[in-house]
Parts: C-alpha cells; structure tokens; sequence
C-alpha cells in the first residue's frame, strides 16, 4: 500500500480530511494516527477566528450540515502552539489555508512554507472572497487562477487545491489548474444544503445554509473525481462520504491517489483502524480501472 506521491512516502492511502479532525491531537487519545497514510489540519486563516452564530451544525438524512464558519485561532498561533503537539506523528501532516484575498493566501502559503512540520500545503477556494463580490475563488476560473499563479511562487512545498463540488464539472477547471504547475487536486469540499425546524417553520442553521458531508454526498462527488482522473495527470485526494472500505475501493477505481475520511469520524472514531486493517495489500493496482478499462 505504500506509494510516492508529491516526494513523500504514503503508508497508505488513507488521509485525514480537514475540518473534523480539527488540530489532530485532540483526536490522539481516541484515534492512532501514526496509522494513517497522512493528515490534514484544520482550516487556517490569517487571524482568529470565532466563527459563525449558534446553532450551526445538524444532522440530515445521511448526512452532517455545518456552517462553522472556519473557526480557529489563526495561522500564527496554529504554527505555535497547535503544531508543536504533533511532534508524535510520523506521517505527512497537511496545512489547509483558507482566506478572504490573494494577500491572506500569500500569507499562510509562506507561514507553512517556513513550518518543518507541514510537509505540504492544501488550499481550501472555497471562503467567501469579500474583496471581489462575496464571490468564492472555486466559482470564479478567472480569479482562482490568478490566485495560483500568485502563490505559486511562495512555496516548494507540494502545493493541493482543494475544490468545491457545487459546479456543474470540474473538468475544466482540474485541467486549466494543471497548466498553472501545481501538486494535485483535493476532490471536493461540501455541497451547500439547508434543513429547516418544521416546529419554528425557519432554517435549522442560524446561518441559514451550509456545507453537506457524510453518505448523501459520496455519489456525487464519485462523478466529480471519475470524470477529473480522466483527463489530468495530477494526483487526486478524493473525499466526501466515506464510511467504510469499499468507499475507498470505489475512489480508487475512479482514479484517485489517495482517500480522506472526514465526518465519518464524528460518528465513530474507530472507522479509521477499521477501514485501514480491511485494505486490500494491492489496493494501488485498482487505481483507474473504472475508466481504463
């Protein structure tokens, strides 16, 4: 199961996705996550952050809505006081940055750059850009790859775009994106959704709506991940929905390199040891088949 991918060695195939896992230690007494192939930190930003009104996660039908708001401490305080519990982790640890403008992107790109222990950099597109019409960056080709171009520059680390599902393809934007040089592509972020309190006849969310995740959305983001595989050559981290391995088995054949396990968590922590002892010894040979055959 062991693989090469962006000059780091992978274990395994199996990533721990950004968001629920939080800063990955508080997880460290639940989970062994020297088991995993890598794992993804938290949404950073460039300052503190508290977040969006209460109540703001529910569960669906299948599902987890969230509106959190990328709640956290901020990029400078992650690197110095969230990071350095991780110094038990012998794995690949991924920093995710989200922000508002160019300026805030080009700032954490170059704060992980600096950080040993981030060993590469997932950039999540999908925050409201208030300098440009409260437009996400993943929504705007355009914008998105003025972004790139940008912060390209800023890191050698291997640099991941992390996409958001709410398009009608992602074919051309995973295509134009590989021309702009960058690692790879993180397939996809949550669907916009909405759950309303019949009893108060209003939106669940104080927010109104937000980011589906959990078993409703795996089929959708399938298709996403199949029909980019097909026509780029970067690395694909497929996530969205997996709950156990024939999960990761169907993302592989659909041409991912590697597979998060996120909300999932929430539910049962021990799905990671269990998805992980159950993967076939040739799990890697699987990749792509669905389309190259």
């Amino acid at each position: 199961m062991k693989q090469k991918i962006f000059n780091l060695d992978f274990k395994n195939p199996i990533v721990a996705a950004s968001g629920p896992w939080g800063f990955l230690h508080e997880w460290q007494k639940s989970v062994d996550l020297n088991l995993l192939g890598a794992a993804t930190l938290k949404t950073t930003t460039p300052l503190h952050r508290t977040g969006n009104e209460t109540p703001r996660m529910t569960e669906v039908t299948s599902g987890l809505l969230n509106s959190i708001g990328l709640a956290n401490p901020g990029i400078d305080l992650v690197i110095k006081e969230e990071i350095p519990k991780l110094h038990h982790l012998h794995l690949p640890i991924i920093g995710n940055v989200g922000g508002f403008s160019i300026e805030d992107y080009r700032h954490m790109i170059l704060a992980y750059d600096q950080c040993s222990k981030v060993a590469m950099i997932e950039v999540n597109v999908s925050c409201p850009n208030v300098k440009h019409g409260n437009l996400n960056f993943a929504h705007d080709e355009g914008l998105l790859c003025e972004l790139v171009h940008e912060i390209r520059s800023q890191t050698n680390k291997a640099l991941i775009i992390k996409l958001s599902p709410n398009l009608p393809s992602l074919v051309g934007l995973a295509k134009k994106l590989e021309t702009l040089k960058i690692d790879g592509l993180t397939i996809a972020n949550t669907y916009v959704g909405m759950k309303i309190d019949l009893k108060t006849k209003k939106p669940v969310l104080a927010n109104k709506t937000g980011g589906l995740s959990g078993p409703a959305i795996k089929a959708l983001t399938l298709r996403h991940v199949f029909e980019v595989a097909q026509v780029t050559n970067l690395p694909i981290i497929a996530l969205g929905g997996v709950q156990s391995v024939d999960d990761v088995m169907e993302y592989i054949l659909a041409g991912a390199s590697l597979v998060g396990i996120g909300s999932s968590v929430l539910h049962d922590p021990q799905t990671i040891e269990a998805i992980i002892q159950s993967l076939p010894e040739d799990i890697l040979s699987y990749k792509g088949l669905a389309w190259k055959s």
